[in-house]
């Protein structure tokens, strides 16, 4: 993304096993996202197929269930590298979620004594802190007519760094579902 070119994501939604990471990279895929929002998939679940992927060069996101803040935290503090937060209706929820992601002076994010990403490297607690906010993604989900009519709003909070449209939720909400 970086670069400007095109990165490849699935969701995962029923397959608990760490290998999935293993067939997301054999399959040349840059990035998954767990679906916790839309699955049974756990926390510790979560957090293993985070590391995985994290080992095999395949960037973890996960979309929480709505407004759970909590999780969007521990997940993070298991290895995941970004939050796909849904159902953002206006800049104050856009900006509770990225003070849970972040650490400061961006957001609020609580300090974990080790977290996967470090690798078990004894790199200063604030060096760690610039690399993992350059590095961890927050991802504001438009999926109602409040977050459409607070789009430029919730795009304009510090710390988000991507609007996904929820099309099927949001199709729904305006009164056209499955017209995408």
């Amino acid at each position: 993304l970086d670069a400007g070119g095109l990165s490849l994501m699935f969701s995962v939604r029923q397959i608990r096993s760490v290998d999935i990471a293993l067939a997301a990279k054999a399959a040349g895929y840059d990035c998954l996202y767990v679906d916790m929002e839309h699955s049974g998939i756990s926390v510790a679940e979560t957090g293993q197929i985070c590391v995985t992927s994290l080992a095999v060069g395949i960037a973890p996101f996960v979309r929480v269930p709505a407004g759970s803040y909590d999780v969007a935290a521990q997940v993070l503090d298991l290895g995941a590298m970004g939050i796909i937060a849904p159902h953002i209706t206006g800049p104050e929820d856009a900006k509770r979620m990225v003070d849970c992601c972040k650490y400061p002076p961006t957001g609020h994010r609580s300090n974990s004594s080790s977290i996967p990403q470090q690798y078990l490297s004894q790199k200063p607690l604030l060096k760690v802190q610039e690399q993992i906010n350059d590095e961890t993604m927050v991802f504001a989900m438009i999926e109602s007519r409040d977050g459409l009519q607070n789009v430029d709003a919730i795009a304009a909070v510090d710390g988000v760094d991507c609007l996904l449209v929820g099309t099927s939720d949001l199709t729904a909400e305006l009164g056209i579902p499955g017209q995408f």
